[in-house]
């Protein structure tokens, strides 16, 4: 399979992020649920994680949040035990060619557009992506704001009061 005809696949498709899964997972499912085989690292929002196993912080994230990162560039933020939001970078997605242009074709106009962006200081202020916001069918797209092309495509929620 060539890298244009895994990249139609995807300008071709049409989904909601209820309807998307990496492997056995999706959107409400189980930290259980996740590949142990496939991960690459494990954060947990817990003093201390870092000195623990992968199993060890597995069972921590049933009553902690974090997030779980595969090694296929699939991201997943965990919540109490719960996938609360799925990360796919364009390794995951083997694409690296998707315009600003080809979401808008795929996806329609976005509810709103965001800036995700840090000031480091009032001589250091970077903007990281565009983020098109589709509510209905939770799908977030962020966009390289030099070159237009999608970086990253978040499916669930994501907490918008932190982007500009």
């Amino acid at each position: 399979m060539t890298q244009e005809y895994k990249r139609e696949i995807f300008l071709n498709r049409k989904f909601e992020a209820n309807t998307f899964y990496v492997g056995q997972v999706r959107l409400n499912s189980s930290v259980t649920d996740l590949d142990q085989t496939e991960i690459v690292d494990i954060f947990v929002d817990h003093k201390g994680y870092e000195n623990l196993n992968f199993s060890s912080r597995l069972e921590l994230l049933k009553t902690k949040s974090g997030w779980v990162h595969y090694a296929v560039g699939a991201s997943f933020e965990i919540d109490k035990g719960v996938v609360r939001q799925i990360k796919l970078s364009t390794k995951y997605l083997q694409d690296n060619k998707t315009s600003m242009k080809d979401l808008l074709s795929i996806f329609g106009q976005p509810d709103v557009e965001l800036v995700d962006d840090i000031c480091y200081s009032a001589l250091d202020y970077n903007i990281d992506a565009y983020v098109l916001v589709y509510r209905q069918i939770q799908i977030y797209a962020f966009v390289d704001p030099k070159t237009e092309i999608l970086k990253e495509l978040h499916l669930g929620t994501l907490d918008e009061k932190i982007y500009g």
